[in-house]
C-alpha cells in the first residue's frame, strides 16, 4: 500500500462529490451545453473546485465518490437508503461529465466498491491526521461530524463556513466521539436509519450528556424520564445498536491513496 507522506504543516481537502452535485443541481438554474445537454451541476462543481484551489490553497485535493452497487451497510440492513428517490433525469447525464471534469482538472476521484463517499472522506481524514496534516472535508453530511478533531474540520460549500468540534458542542451539546451514538438514537430519515422512536436531537443530547455512551444509555433505559420514552429505549435497543453500525464510518478502507496525484502545485485552469 502507498505510504502516506509526511503531512506536517500541510492541508488536505476532500470534496463529497455526489452530495455536492445534488445540492448544485437543485440550487442553480437550468443550463445547457451547445449540444443541449444539461450542465448546471457540472458548471457549479467546476466553480467550487476552482474556488477551493485559488482561494483556499490546499496542498492536496481529492474528490470522494459513491461507487456503484451495494455497500456493506446494505448487506447489514437491506432497507438502508431504500427511501431515497431515483436520481433526477437531467442529473444523470451530468455525472460522467463531472468525472471528465475532475480528470481534466487533475483532481483524483476516489471511490471503492462496497463503500460510500463518506468512508472515503473518513479514510483520508484518518490518514492525514496520522501523518501530521490538517484535513478539511467539504461536506454537509452530518455523519462526517464523527470525524471532527483538532486536525479535522468540515466545510460547507453552500455558505463558506467551517464547522469544528466547538460548533458541534454548541449545536448538539456533544463531543465528536459521541456523534455515532447520537445518530444511532435519533436515526436518519434520509438514509433510512431507524434510530429510537421519540428520541429526538434534544433528548439524545441530554441522554449522552448524562450517560456518555449509547451502551450506558441503554443500560439505564429504565431510569429515563417519560414512560413511553423509557419503554422505547428498551424495546428498540437492538435497533439502536444496529443503527450504530450503519452510521459509523470506515476509517481505513483497503485502498491506495494517490498522494502525488492529489498534490496541488498550481491552478490547473
Amino acid at each position: 500500500m502507498t505510504t502516506t507522506p509526511d503531512l506536517t504543516g500541510r492541508t488536505v481537502w476532500v470534496v463529497d462529490t455526489l452530495s455536492r452535485i445534488y445540492q448544485l443541481f437543485h440550487a442553480l438554474p437550468e443550463m445547457t451545453s451547445p449540444q443541449g445537454e444539461p450542465v448546471s451541476a457540472v458548471y457549479g462543481f467546476a466553480r467550487d473546485l476552482i474556488d477551493i484551489i485559488t482561494s483556499r490553497k490546499p496542498d492536496y485535493l481529492f474528490c470522494g465518490m459513491d461507487a456503484a452497487g451495494p455497500t456493506f451497510r446494505h448487506e447489514a440492513f437491506e432497507a438502508y437508503k431504500a427511501t431515497r428517490s431515483e436520481m433526477p433525469a437531467d442529473l444523470v447525464p451530468q455525472i460522467p461529465l463531472v468525472r471528465r471534469l475532475v480528470q481534466v482538472m487533475r483532481v483524483p476521484l476516489l471511490e471503492q466498491a462496497g463503500f460510500e463517499a463518506d468512508d472515503v472522506l473518513a479514510t483520508l481524514a484518518t490518514r492525514t491526521a496520522a501523518a501530521g496534516g490538517r484535513c478539511i472535508l467539504a461536506t454537509s453530511d452530518k455523519d462526517a461530524r464523527q470525524l471532527l478533531s483538532d486536525q479535522v474540520q468540515l466545510y460547507n460549500l453552500r455558505n463558506g463556513k467551517e464547522f469544528g468540534s466547538d460548533d458541534l458542542l454548541a449545536e448538539w451539546g456533544i463531543a465528536p466521539e459521541q456523534v455515532v451514538d447520537f445518530l444511532s438514537l435519533v436515526g436518519d430519515s434520509v438514509d433510512n436509519v431507524p434510530g429510537v422512536p421519540l428520541i429526538g436531537p434534544k433528548i439524545a443530547s441530554q441522554l449522552l450528556q448524562q450517560y456518555g455512551t449509547l451502551d450506558e444509555v441503554l443500560a439505564n433505559a429504565g431510569k429515563v424520564a417519560g414512560k413511553k420514552r423509557s419503554h422505547n429505549l428498551q424495546e428498540y435497543a437492538d435497533t439502536a445498536r444496529a443503527s450504530r453500525e450503519l452510521v459509523r464510518l470506515h476509517l481505513d478502507m483497503p485502498c491506495e491513496i494517490p498522494w502525488e496525484d492529489g498534490r496541488v502545485a498550481a491552478p490547473p485552469v
